[in-house]
């Protein structure tokens, strides 16, 4: 989405809620991941995961935006998204980073695959 919107200050200690990142552009932008598949395939490992419309609220989100724009200024447009990848470790909500590791091979092979026309 075209806006930051977050009550947390950044680095530089500016609060950024509801202000679009980019005036002049639309106002979302879609991920050209192959989500389904990388969804399916990293479930089907036992691995969690979930579709979401929203990278986040200022940080994630800006990182995509511009991502996706930069994307769509390329001749022949990459596919271009955003993964929130979970924290390593044993506490709830970690992974273990043999699972991280797995997990990124499914995604990369996901995107290899949609890039072949497989």
């Amino acid at each position: 989405h075209n806006v930051d919107d977050s009550p947390a200050p950044d680095v530089a200690g500016e609060v950024r809620q509801a202000q679009p990142i980019d005036p002049e552009a639309p106002a979302t932008l879609t991920s050209t991941l192959p989500l389904a598949a990388m969804h399916k395939r990293l479930t089907a490992l036992g691995l969690p995961s979930y579709v979401s419309d929203s990278a986040g609220g200022y940080l994630c989100n800006h990182l995509f935006f511009h991502v996706c724009r930069l994307a769509l200024r390329q001749p022949q447009a990459p596919r271009a998204g955003f993964v929130h990848v979970p924290r390593f470790g044993t506490g709830a909500g970690h992974l273990a980073p043999a699972q991280l590791e797995a997990g990124a091979r499914i995604v990369i092979a996901a995107c290899a695959a949609a890039w072949r026309g497989a």
